[in-house]
């Protein structure tokens, strides 16, 4: 996918931008439609740790039929494609941001492919492939839940 369908009006918000808690990509139909590709690959972040983003230039909306914690966001200035957020219940917020947009950082190789039952096409790699909503809403939970913990365990011991 061309950069040019992602917002450029503030990515030097982007140049001090922490490591990402955990990158994957995303092959389920919401996702498609949205970023216009085959697959989303993402870099998933804590919200409050991405201090130089300006959330207020974002339009955050829900895609997905039902009620879905994702709002998908797009530049209120030039209309294309943003940063995403979540929040669940009790859980901190978290920012997840295409990893074309971060490209210039040392990015983490992605853990898995989620949604890969609805994938456009075959991905010939070796990481780890998970079929199914649930199966791949248990392995993003899964990798939230040691983010919260590596966390944790950081503040513990600093």
């Amino acid at each position: 996918m061309s950069e040019s369908v992602y917002c450029q009006c503030n990515d030097q918000e982007l140049h001090e931008m922490p490591s990402p808690l955990f990158r994957l990509i995303c092959h389920c139909k919401t996702c498609q439609e949205f970023f216009r590709q085959d697959y989303n690959d993402e870099c998933t972040y804590f919200l409050r740790d991405c201090l130089h983003i300006k959330l207020e230039n974002i339009d955050f909306r829900g895609y997905q039929k039902g009620h879905s914690p994702i709002k998908r966001g797009k530049c209120k200035t030039c209309g294309k494609i943003s940063y995403c957020r979540i929040k669940v219940g009790p859980f901190p917020e978290f920012l997840m941001v295409p990893s074309a947009r971060v490209g210039s950082l040392d990015l983490p190789r992605p853990f898995t492919h989620v949604y890969y039952g609805s994938r456009v096409k075959d991905i010939h790699d070796d990481i780890n492939k998970i079929y199914g909503h649930y199966r791949s809403q248990l392995v993003i939970f899964w990798a939230v839940i040691k983010a919260m913990m590596m966390q944790h365990r950081r503040k513990s011991n600093g």
